[in-house]
């Protein structure tokens, strides 16, 4: 764009012909003192330039600035010559002098060209930063096949290339001679993905890559870079090519795909494009000062870190070395920037062995290290890296000699040879020290040689090196003697076998000495020149950390540094968290500052006894936020951001007096809440599909219901004050300097009857003034007494919302309905005529940050996590809808105290439960993963631990195996004969496998998914997540058994019990088959362990699981399974497996969880797979029992409601667990690449808010081996609403529409 002199804005564009045989210019002209896009004028030239002379057919045209002297680049095909080429025309773009604009003149020579290969096609072409004004920039070029880059100086060119398939058009450049792209393993694209550079380098680092992509969650999506900064790389990996556009949208508009950002380390690329600023391509680095001078700055910049300052201990890159690579030292040596390497190696200065660096980083190898080592000085500091101890007495050999390396060592190994190296160079005293360091018998008479093939006085410097170790003048001359003795000369080449005996070693098998020669001796006798002479200036001063764009921030900003606290940060997220002002507070908290600080509190001192009357004035506007809460919505994490919780708990203390003490809030603000009209309220257990918690650990879930409704005229609700200032005061009526307060989030979960009951609306949640102090809050309680309002939200008769505002401002969720496969978004959901449904989510979001006035608000409303009111502009006043504008003083005081309500106005069975309020702006992402879930605010800090230990009345270990009942059997043919033991015929280690307590898993995850919806093997921590079983009865009939109380008291289970003797009839008939009972646990274990599955969490409910009627191709390994499968009862610290075909039955497992199923024995190396669900983490994992190894974890994001090991059979042949969640049901296959579950079923409206009881599957499709699948489902399931409700059986279809039939209402 250029400006005219009369205030026109000019904006030129070249346009190849469709026919591509010419190209013309056109200008669009506007005005800065015009909105955008209005009376923009578009003028097209009239004159086209022909590209007859070059002889091509123009397929893309580019503009090159060049300095800003324009050219046009055309890539086009030739006819005559049946290859595509690159054209630069020899038409010129020219600047009219009158009007300013830019005018295309025809040439008529033919221009430059470059020939490309048969089929090539440019895709995408970017011009890279010039060297220096006075040179001409390259370009980078990519095609279907390669990146290439182009010299434009005299001809084009190609300096370099490198064959590559591009996932997208990107080309970001990294300087003048390096540009980076995205490229996909294959020529098909998906796979893996990599950000790669290009360089000029014609040797070492002429490609590269950056970062390697993480593959798609599903499909093959290509990823798509969108930008690289200095600290992260800006990327989508996936996109739609199809868009349905309805009816009042514009079919011509497209979705932008949601891009993740990813921390990136740029050093490696940034060298190789320093390395190039010689002039000629790296050959000439290390003599060009402007290349060791640029070199310094991208180290400073982008290399070695080692303090986490600013971030946290557990946050940011870390202090290891993060971004250095091997190829960066490859490329520095190669080139002869030597100096550049070991500064980036050690951090010291040349010449500098009296500090302790820290070689990083640790994971490169030992010989690359010491190739980039400056010096035997620095060699033997990297050999010595990791040993404090070792590493002191190397840089003070005075102290007491330390454990060196044998001879046999690689370090002693690694020494002799860089020893031999530094003698072909000439360079006896780096040789010395290095042989003096390997302590090898051999090296040490090479060692002794040395000062003797340089000079012709042996005695003096023998006399220097025996003086540290106490020798005398007869150890000197009993030496000599040694010398004349075997004939060695001076000069003589022998190998002497030993050195003299003051400094050996009785051993001769080990090092010949205990310690080292000091390094001074050695360097008087090998007098060498300085090696600080020819250094260049840019080394000579040490690293300023603070300079590091992990410390100054991207651009210099620092509150704009990736935080990186989290292993997901690493794969890449949509809205990555940032220091943020309390990062930048913290990084600013250093020495200096303190010393500013004082400097600038000894020139204020004077100043300030001048400015009595000022204070005085400043402390009476202070005191009026004297009561202002800090920090409120300026934390990281959206959860500490949390002002508001409550889940009515109270509901489950039968001492609790809700109705007069009110409802108190979890977070650690503990607001109170006054319930109104308490007498027309009750608490019940919810009904929700909220995670209900669990009993001492998990404040329970509780509805606020009202049965009867409640009269217009009473006031109804539950009310929180706000105060000016405090943790709920968010949200609005706020000024720039509270921008933290300018955004809230309100959320809660309400039950709203059937349609026919609901005549009048309710108010859902309200937020009203509260003028006086005498005056009654229950005024504002009442569902038609809006006079103070602020704000309210209204569900009204018809089943829409409306969100609406004391200044008049008022939008519905009718503005927005749309339909989508469950029916229409922006309708609340009804109870049905079963009893079913009814339940609906709300959340409201305000934010004013955008808003020029504090009284303007842009609020969105979002049912059942779905946005159905998106930011609409509301105006919130607390002085009415006709105020003027007023001084934000005036807010303060009208706000000094208002009322935050839920629930006014309710029907007769409403119900409300679940409320949080949150000091920031949840997205709707954010809102859908977290509504069903509890909060850690709702976490109990009391713990109950189970200890599950070996005791005359404890159960640690399993029973044997008792007497057995006898079988009943139909006898019509003669029956099979019976397994004594069914146990597979396996060899472990420990005997049965686990039944000892010593065994320990050792995790060995085989593989890790990186993506962000929490798959992943990552540290694995076995910590209790379930306590006891909550209900725990005496064992009867036991001699000297603690009391209920007592057991209580010492938090012991008491499961297992002697079997009883027992007996069962013997039915003989005629059968032409033989019926097999399996055993009943009861005659095993005690009724508390019944209790413990019945009673316990979802997690614990499941009975082993039947075979139902699916087809019986099972390939059995080692045994058949029948009858029903193992039975798990688990603790913090081990769990214990029922088998009801093994002997002895019982196993126990050193594994603590809240629940676990076991697989059928799945292969000939007998692999049987655990499976434990920790609850309070939300985790799965899975156990393979017989290499005792974890195979793999799954991050659970939503609640589990049922889940159990599906037969082989299931899933042909598979490995294949069943999920149920509120959603539907899922198979999860671990053992596959990516092991993510996969939905099976949906849940309709019937199974809605049902618990499932148990879950079979049956049927078959009629294929066999890897094909073979299920058909059809079997539910068990009953009402949450009342314990004594029938349970119904529900068929459901497994081919993808998830029919469901319901079979029975009331099994029995």
């Amino acid at each position: 764009p250029a400006r005219t002199d009369d205030g026109f804005y000019c904006s030129s564009m070249v346009v190849l012909d469709p026919s591509g045989s010419s190209l013309s210019m056109t200008t669009a002209i506007t005005s800065s003192t015009l909105p955008e896009g209005e009376n923009e004028v578009v003028v097209e030239s009239i004159g086209k330039c022909s590209l007859q002379y070059e002889g091509i057919e123009g397929r893309r045209v580019f503009a090159l600035l060049n300095c800003n002297k324009p050219e046009v680049l055309v890539a086009g095909y030739s006819e005559l010559v049946g290859l595509p080429c690159l054209v630069l025309c020899k038409h010129s773009i020219e600047k009219d002098i009158n009007s300013n604009q830019l005018t295309l003149v025809e040439g008529t020579d033919q221009g430059h060209r470059l020939w490309l290969k048969a089929g090539e096609e440019v895709m995408a072409l970017v011009e890279l930063p010039r060297q220096n004004q006075s040179t001409r920039g390259h370009i980078a070029v990519a095609t279907q096949q390669r990146v290439m880059i182009l010299s434009m100086v005299g001809s084009i060119s190609i300096i370099a290339e490198v064959e590559a398939f591009l996932t997208c058009t990107t080309l970001s450049p990294i300087g003048s001679h390096c540009v980076a792209f995205c490229a996909s393993a294959g020529s098909c694209g998906g796979g893996i993905t990599r950000i790669m550079y290009l360089s000029c380098l014609q040797d070492v680092g002429h490609h590269g890559i950056v970062s390697t992509l993480p593959m798609p969650r599903h499909g093959k999506a290509n990823s798509l870079l969108a930008a690289i900064r200095p600290d992260r790389l800006i990327y989508s990996n996936s996109q739609g090519g199809i868009r349905h556009a309805s009816d009042d949208e514009d079919d011509s508009s497209f979705i932008v795909p949601l891009s993740q950002t990813r921390p990136v380390f740029l050093l490696e690329p940034l060298i190789a494009n320093a390395l190039c600023q010689d002039k000629w391509l790296g050959v000439n680095a290390s003599k060009s000062s402007d290349v060791q001078t640029l070199l310094r700055t991208i180290i400073d910049k982008f290399g070695r870190k080692e303090s986490s300052f600013p971030h946290g201990d557990n946050e940011g890159i870390g202090s290891l070395g993060a971004g250095v690579t091997i190829k960066v030292y490859d490329m520095l040596l190669h080139y002869g920037c030597k100096q550049a390497a070991s500064l980036l190696l050690t951090g010291n200065l040349p010449g500098d062995i009296t500090s302790q660096p820290t070689i990083l980083p640790p994971w490169i190898p030992m010989s690359c290290k010491l190739s980039a080592a400056n010096g035997a000085d620095t060699a033997l500091q990297v050999l010595s890296s990791g040993d404090i101890k070792l590493a002191e007495y190397l840089r003070n050999s005075d102290r007491e000699p330390q454990s060196l390396p044998k001879p046999n060592d690689p370090s002693s190994i690694l020494a002799k040879d860089l020893a031999i190296n530094a003698v072909s160079d000439d360079n006896m005293c780096d040789a010395a020290k290095l042989l003096d360091f390997a302590g090898h018998q051999s090296s040490d008479s090479v060692l002794l040689q040395l000062p003797m093939s340089r000079s012709s006085n042996v005695e003096p410097i023998l006399q220097r090196i025996l003086a540290e170790s106490g020798s005398s003048a007869q150890a000197i001359k009993s030496y000599a003697e040694v010398l004349s003795s075997i004939g060695l000369g001076i000069n003589d080449a022998a190998l002497m076998s030993q050195l003299a005996p003051s400094v050996q070693k009785a051993n001769k098998s080990g090092r010949s000495r205990t310690g080292v020669i000091d390094a001074s001796l050695i360097e008087a006798s090998f007098p060498t020149n300085s090696a600080n002479e020819n250094i260049d200036p840019a080394w000579r001063e040490a690293i300023n950390e603070s300079k590091h764009v992990w410390s100054a921030g991207p651009f210099g900003k620092k509150e704009e540094l990736l935080q990186l606290d989290s292993f997901v940060d690493w794969f890449g997220q949509c809205r990555p968290t940032v220091l943020g002002k309390e990062g930048v507070a913290m990084a600013a908290d250093t020495g200096e500052r303190a010393l500013a600080n004082i400097l600038l509190a000894a020139a204020q001192e004077d100043f300030d006894q001048g400015q009595d009357e000022s204070k005085s004035e400043d402390a009476s506007v202070d005191g009026k936020r004297k009561n202002w809460v800090d920090g409120v919505g300026e934390a990281r994490l959206d959860e500490d951001n949390l002002s508001l919780y409550m889940r009515f708990s109270e509901g489950a203390d039968e001492d609790c007096n809700w109705q007069a003490d009110g409802f108190a809030d979890l977070t650690k603000h503990k607001h109170q809440a006054r319930l109104y009209g308490s007498e027309l309220a009750s608490l019940e257990a919810t009904t929700s599909s909220v995670d209900e918690g669990e009993e001492g650990k998990v404040r329970l879930l509780y509805d606020l219901v009202y049965n009867d409704g409640a009269p217009r005229e009473r006031a109804t609700g539950v009310a929180i004050e706000v105060s000016r200032g405090g943790h709920l005061d968010v949200g609005m009526l706020h000024s720039s300097d509270d921008r933290a307060r300018q955004r809230c989030t309100v959320e809660m979960w309400y039950h709203l009857p059937q349609a026919h009951l609901m005549t009048d609306e309710i108010i859902l949640m309200r937020r009203s003034l509260f003028y006086e102090e005498n005056n009654d809050v229950s005024k504002l309680c009442l569902p038609d007494e809006r006079h103070n309002t602020l704000w309210e939200l209204a569900v009204l008769p018809t089943g829409l919302l409306e969100l609406r505002t004391g200044a008049g401002s008022v939008v519905t969720s009718a503005m927005f309905i749309k339909d989508n496969e469950d029916g229409l978004d922006g309708l609340v959901s009804w109870e049905r005529e079963d009893g079913g449904g009814g339940w609906n989510h709300v959340c409201v979001t305000f934010s004013s940050m955008e808003q020029d006035s504090p009284s303007q608000v842009s609020a969105s409303v979002l049912m059942n996590g779905v946005t159905v009111v998106p930011n609409a502009l509301l105006s919130v006043d607390p002085f009415g809808s006709t105020s003027e504008d007023v001084h934000q003083d005036d807010i303060d005081d009208a706000l000094e105290k208002s009322i935050l309500i839920f629930g006014i106005g309710p029907s007769a069975g409403f119900r409300l439960t679940d409320i949080r309020v949150w000091a920031c702006q949840r997205s709707e992402e954010d809102v859908q993963m977290m509504m069903y879930e509890y909060l850690k605010d709702a976490e109990m800090k009391r713990k109950f631990k189970v200890n599950i230990r070996k005791s005359s009345t404890g159960m640690l270990a399993p029973p044997a195996r008792l007497a057995q009942p006898e079988r009943k059997k139909f006898a019509l043919s003669p029956p099979k004969t019976s397994q004594a033991n069914r146990t597979p015929p396996r060899s472990t280690p420990d005997g049965d496998g686990f039944g000892v307590d010593g065994v320990k898993f050792e995790p060995t995850p085989p593989r890790s998914i990186p993506d962000d919806d929490g798959f992943g093997v990552d540290e694995v921590k076995f910590e209790p997540t379930f306590a006891a079983f909550n209900e725990i009865e005496p064992v009867q009939n036991q001699p000297s058994e603690p009391s209920s109380d007592d057991v209580v008291e010492q938090e012991e289970v008491q499961i297992l019990e002697e079997s009883k003797d027992s007996t069962s009839s013997e039915l003989e008939l005629v059968s032409p088959f033989e019926v097999v009972l399996s055993d009943l646990l009861s005659t095993k274990v005690k009724s508390s362990a019944a209790a413990a599955i019945i009673r316990g969490p979802p997690a614990a409910r499941h009975f082993g699981g039947n075979r139902g009627g699916l087809a019986s191709v099972h390939t059995n390994f080692g045994i058949k399974p029948d009858g029903v499968g193992p039975i798990a009862i688990s603790g913090p610290d081990k769990s214990l497996v029922f088998f009801s075909d093994r002997d002895p039955p019982g196993r126990t497992y050193p594994i603590g969880a809240s629940g676990a199923v076991l697989s059928d024995i799945m292969d000939e190396n007998y692999s049987e797979y655990m499976c434990c669900f920790l609850a309070r983490e939300k985790r799965m994992i899975i156990f393979e029992l017989t290499r005792k190894t974890v195979v793999v974890e799954l991050q659970m994001k939503t609640k589990l409601n049922f889940w159990r090991y599906l037969p082989p059979e299931a899933h042909g042949g598979e490995l294949a667990f069943v999920l149920i969640t509120p959603i539907g049901g899922f198979y999860w296959k671990p053992l596959e690449n990516p092991p993510r579950p996969r939905q099976v079923w949906k849940r309709s409206a019937e199974l809605e808010s049902k618990k499932v009881i148990t879950y079979e599957e049956g049927g078959s499709n009629g294929q066999s081996g890897a094909d073979a699948r299920s058909t059809v489902a079997l539910l068990l399931v009953s009402s949450p609403v009342s314990s004594d409700a029938n349970v119904e059986a529900y068929c459901i279809s497994m081919d993808g529409e998830s029919s469901q039939l319901l079979v029975s209402d009331d099994v029995q």
